[in-house]
C-alpha cells in the first residue's frame, strides 16, 4: 500500500479545487493507494489572523509514512518567488515530488505545465482578424513574483510581434491575479472612458478579466461593443459571469489527473519525464463578441469558429447546491449543544460523521498544546495520541483507546486505514496561537471546500470540549476523581436519561433527544413520523402472572421495537406500558410495513423468551413538519390515533368472542 500527500495552499480557490478533483478522480479507481490531502496556507505570510496554523498539516505530512508528495504549486506562486518556492518545499525534497504547473528544480521532482505561447498567438490573431482590433492591451500579474505571470506576459508580447503589432507599455496594467487588483489598476489610470486607447484587453487570469469588466463598465464602456475582454483559466466564474468570459481553458482537471498519474507511476517504481505538458484550448464567448448577449448560456466558439456546447446550467445547479449545503452546515452545528466534556462529544461523534458525509474520523491530540506564532518555524512534538474515533463502515468507535503514534514514523495506524485505499483529509486542530493536534477523515465526496468548513467547526467544538474538561478536572481535589471525571459524569448523565428496566431512553431522555432530533431534521427541510405505542393487556399479564413476568414482557416489547427500528431512530419508554419513537425521513405510507414487522417480531420474541402469552402493541402515528414541530403536541396527536386503533382491536376481539360463543 502506498501513501501520497497532496498540498493545496487553499481549499477556497476554484483552480486548486478543480486540480484536486482531477487528482482524486484518478485515485478513486486505485485499490493500492491512500491519498492524504491538507490545506497549508503559509506560516510566514500575513494572510488572515491565525491562518498560518494550517501549515502544521504540512509538517505532519513529513512523516515517513508518506511515499510521495503532489504540490499544487501554482496556488503558492502568487505569493512566493521561484526561489522562495524552492526554499519553502526543500524540506520535502527527500521524497519524490510532483509539482502542478511549475518546475521546482529538485533532483527528485517532476512537473506538469502548459505552454501558453500558442494560445496567446491565437487570441491576438482572433481579435485582429475576426473582430478588427488594432490596439490590444494586457492586464498582467506583474505585481507578483509568479513564474506564470512572467510567462503569460512574455507570451502576450511575442503574440503581438507574431501578428504584426508593436508592444506599447501604455497598454499594460499591472495586478496581482485578483479582481480587486485589476479594478485598482484601472481606477488609478483612467477616470473616464475617453482616456482608454486600446480596443481590447487580455488578462493574465479570469479573476482579473472580470475585475476589468466591472471597472470598465463603471466607466461607461460597453462590453464587448467598445472593448473586447479575454481571460485565462476557464474557471466557473467565466461560465457564469455577465457577459460570459472568453478565456483559455487550461484543462485544470486534466492537470490534476496527469499529476496523479505521475505520482502513481513514481511510487510504483516507474520512470517518468521531468516535464509533462498538458494542452490548452480557447473558448470565445460573449466578452469578445463571438456569442451574442442574451443568448443561451453554455455555448462558446473554438479557434476554428465552430459553435460548441457546454452545460452552464449544471454549474448553476452545482453552485446552488453548494451554498445550500453550506447553509445547512451552519444550521446543523448551531443546533449542537457543545457545552460539555470530551465524552459528551464522543457520544455524538458517529452522528456528526454521518451528517458530514465521511466514512470515518480520527482525532489525534498532542501530549500538550504547542504555541505557534506567525513567522516562526512550527515545531511539532514527536508523539500524538488517538483521543477518539468513529468508523461508519465497521460501525465501531472508541473514546481514549490509548493508541500513541510517533508522528515522524506514521500519522495513522494501519488498522485505522483498513483496506487502505481512499481519499483522506487532514486538518490541524488549533485556536489562536495554540495547536492541539490533528484530525484525519476518509471523505465520500470531492466537495473539499465544504469539508474544510466542517473540520474547522469541528476543531472549535473539540477545543471547547477539551477546555471544558480541563477546567472541570482542575477544580477536583482528588487525583482519582480527575482521571475518572469525564466517564463518570457521562455515565451519570446517561443513567438520568435511561430507563433502568429496558435500557432505552426514559421519558426525560426521549423528550430531550427527541425534540433535538426534530429540530435538526426540520432545519434540514426533512419530515418524518412520531409514533406513540401502548402494550396490549399489560394489566392482565400482571394480574395473571405477576409483576415480575409483567416486567419481562415490557423488556421483550422494548427489544421488539429496537429490532424493528433503524439505529438512527429515537426510541423511549414513557411510562409502564407506553413507548414512543421517532423515524426521521420516513413517509406515512411505510407505517403499515413497520406495524407488520413489529407484529411479526412480537410473535417471534414471545416464543424465543418462553413467555406463556404472546405480547402485542397498538401504535398511533403523527407526521411532523415545519407546521407541526413540537414533540409534545405530536405525541398527543399520535395518542389519539392509537386510541382509534385500540377501539378497532377491541371491536375485532368482541366479534371473535361472539363468534366463538355461537359455535
Amino acid at each position: 500500500m502506498k501513501n501520497i500527500a497532496v498540498f493545496a495552499q487553499s481549499l477556497t480557490v476554484d483552480y486548486a479545487l478543480e486540480v484536486l478533483k482531477g487528482i482524486t478522480s484518478f485515485f478513486e479507481e486505485k485499490d493500492d493507494v491512500c491519498v492524504f490531502l491538507t490545506q497549508t496556507r503559509f506560516p510566514t505570510i500575513n494572510e488572515g489572523i491565525f491562518e498560518y496554523q494550517y501549515w502544521s498539516g504540512a509538517e505532519i505530512l513529513k512523516t515517513k509514512q508518506i511515499d510521495a508528495v503532489i504540490l499544487i504549486t501554482s496556488s503558492y506562486a502568487s505569493y512566493l518567488s521561484s526561489q522562495e518556492l524552492k526554499d519553502f518545499f526543500r524540506p520535502f525534497a527527500s521524497k519524490p515530488i510532483v509539482s502542478v504547473s511549475l518546475d521546482l528544480e529538485f533532483e527528485n521532482s517532476v512537473y506538469t505545465t502548459v505552454c501558453c505561447d500558442q494560445a496567446y498567438h491565437d487570441i491576438v490573431k482572433h481579435l485582429k482578424e475576426v473582430h478588427g482590433c488594432k490596439k490590444i492591451g494586457f492586464m498582467s500579474a506583474n505585481l507578483t513574483t509568479s513564474t506564470e505571470a512572467k510567462e503569460r506576459f512574455e507570451a502576450y508580447k511575442k503574440a503581438l510581434a507574431d501578428n504584426g503589432f508593436e508592444f506599447n507599455e501604455d497598454y499594460v496594467l499591472d495586478g496581482r491575479f485578483t479582481a480587486s487588483s485589476a479594478r485598482e489598476a484601472i481606477g488609478k489610470k483612467f477616470t473616464s472612458k475617453d482616456q482608454i486607447e486600446f480596443d481590447s484587453i487580455i488578462a493574465a487570469n479570469d479573476l482579473m478579466a472580470m475585475g476589468c469588466s466591472q471597472a470598465f463598465s463603471e466607466l461607461g464602456v460597453k462590453i464587448p461593443n467598445e472593448l473586447k475582454i479575454v481571460g485565462f483559466d476557464d474557471t466557473y466564474h467565466a461560465k457564469l459571469s455577465t457577459p460570459t468570459l472568453s478565456t483559455v481553458a487550461q484543462q485544470i482537471h486534466q492537470q490534476g489527473l496527469k499529476a496523479a498519474e505521475l505520482a502513481y507511476k513514481i511510487v510504483n517504481g516507474e520512470t517518468v519525464p521531468k516535464r509533462n505538458v498538458v494542452d490548452l484550448y480557447i473558448k470565445f464567448r460573449q466578452s469578445c463578441g463571438c456569442i451574442e448577449a442574451g443568448s443561451r448560456r453554455g455555448e462558446y466558439k473554438n479557434v476554428e469558429g465552430k459553435l460548441c456546447p457546454e452545460e452552464a446550467d449544471a454549474y448553476i445547479e452545482k453552485y446552488q447546491r453548494h451554498y445550500d449545503e453550506i447553509n445547512s452546515i451552519y444550521t446543523l452545528f448551531d443546533t449542537i449543544n457543545i457545552a460539555g466534556g470530551l465524552y459528551k462529544l464522543y457520544s455524538t461523534l458517529i452522528y456528526l460523521v454521518e451528517q458530514m458525509s465521511m466514512q470515518n474520523l480520527y482525532i489525534y491530540m498532542f501530549p500538550e498544546s504547542i504555541s505557534c506564532n506567525r513567522g516562526e518555524i512550527i515545531t511539532l512534538p514527536e508523539e500524538a495520541e488517538l483521543l477518539m474515533y468513529s468508523d461508519l463502515p465497521t460501525k465501531s468507535g472508541s473514546f481514549k483507546p490509548g493508541t500513541k503514534m510517533n508522528i515522524q514514523e506514521k500519522i495513522i495506524s494501519e488498522e485505522a486505514l483498513g483496506e487502505g485505499k481512499g481519499i483522506y483529509l487532514l486538518s490541524p486542530i488549533f485556536a489562536g496561537r495554540e495547536n492541539y493536534g490533528y484530525m484525519i477523515c476518509n471523505v465520500r465526496k470531492s466537495d473539499f471546500e465544504v469539508y474544510n468548513i466542517y473540520l474547522k467547526i469541528l476543531s472549535n467544538i473539540i477545543i471547547n470540549s477539551l477546555e471544558f474538561t480541563k477546567t472541570y478536572i482542575k477544580n477536583q481535589s482528588l487525583e482519582v476523581e480527575k482521571k475518572n471525571l469525564i466517564i463518570s459524569n457521562a455515565d451519570l448523565d446517561l443513567r438520568a436519561k435511561t430507563d433502568e428496566l429496558t435500557g432505552i431512553l426514559n421519558r426525560r431522555g426521549f423528550y430531550e433527544m427527541g425534540q433535538e432530533a426534530l429540530n435538526i431534521s426540520l432545519r434540514m427541510n426533512r419530515t418524518g413520523i412520531v409514533f406513540f405505542a401502548d402494550m396490549d393487556g399489560l394489566k392482565t399479564i400482571n394480574d395473571t402472572y405477576g409483576h415480575e413476568m409483567g416486567d419481562k414482557a415490557i423488556c421483550v416489547q422494548a427489544e421488539v421495537l429496537k429490532r424493528s427500528l433503524r439505529s438512527t431512530d429515537i426510541l423511549g419508554r414513557l411510562s409502564g406500558d407506553e413507548f414512543a419513537f421517532i423515524t426521521d425521513g420516513m413517509q406515512l405510507e411505510y407505517f403499515e410495513g413497520i406495524r407488520n414487522k413489529i407484529n411479526a417480531l412480537c410473535k417471534e420474541l414471545s416464543k424465543e423468551n418462553s413467555l406463556p402469552f404472546e405480547i402485542s402493541i397498538s401504535i398511533g402515528a403523527a407526521v411532523y413538519s415545519k407546521d407541526k414541530p413540537r414533540l409534545m403536541e405530536l405525541l398527543v396527536e399520535a395518542d389519539k390515533n392509537l386510541y382509534t386503533e385500540k377501539k378497532q382491536k377491541k371491536c375485532r376481539s368482541n366479534q371473535t368472542e361472539e363468534q366463538t360463543s355461537r359455535l
